[in-house]
């Protein structure tokens, strides 16, 4: 997400996203270090915005000075999915993104929409679709839960409450304030930004 603010040929899926409001449980830092004592902070390699997000709360709400770096040995390190759904506790413990920004901004955190080309001619159908998508996920959790404590483990619960409660899928008016917040601290003076697609997300 963070690396394609500057794509304004894309244009957001009305009122769809990957949000959380508080603890996400999937998007860590996990600390080897006190947070205070954090210098160097490994990237995943899987999302440009959980890392963006890392480096701006370290920063801002924790008061340091960090750099991002893509070997081993770092003080700490982000980790997102299942990774971090299923990952042990840190030595120095674990910082949940997204509770981080929620204390730092008093806001959700938008970790992903979906989009579509502006020129696109289709688009009032993809969002009939994304919705009708939605709408089958939601209608499917337990089963989706159920699959996830077979391969991944964890209690049907766990991935109940992660699925129904710890992320949501339905943007509001907070969840758009909180995306302009994070767009306004990572990108200073940038008016304007597009929404963009859900690909390497989250």
């Amino acid at each position: 997400m963070a690396h394609l603010f500057s794509h304004p040929e894309l244009t957001m899926i009305e009122g769809l996203g990957v949000a959380a409001d508080g603890p996400v449980k999937s998007v860590l830092l996990l600390c080897s270090v006190s947070v205070d004592q954090i210098k160097a902070v490994a990237r995943d390699p899987a999302s440009a915005t959980s890392n963006a997000l890392a480096e701006l709360l370290l920063t801002k709400h924790f008061g340091c000075t960090v750099e991002m770096v893509d070997s081993d040995g770092a003080d700490a390190v982000v980790v997102i999915g299942d990774r971090a759904l299923c990952s042990d506790p840190a030595p120095a413990g674990d910082i949940d993104l997204a509770q981080a920004w929620k204390e730092m901004t008093g806001l959700p955190f938008v970790f992903a929409v979906w989009a579509v080309r502006k020129d696109f001619t289709e688009r009032e159908v993809v969002t009939k679709i994304a919705h009708k998508a939605y709408e089958a996920g939601i209608e499917s959790l337990e089963k989706i839960a159920n699959r996830y404590t077979d391969e991944l483990g964890h209690s049907q619960s766990f991935w109940l409450d992660y699925l129904g409660n710890s992320i949501h899928y339905e943007l509001g008016d907070l969840d758009l304030e909180g995306l302009d917040r994070f767009k306004a601290l990572l990108l200073p003076g940038v008016d304007d930004f597009p929404f963009i697609c859900c690909q390497n997300l989250f």
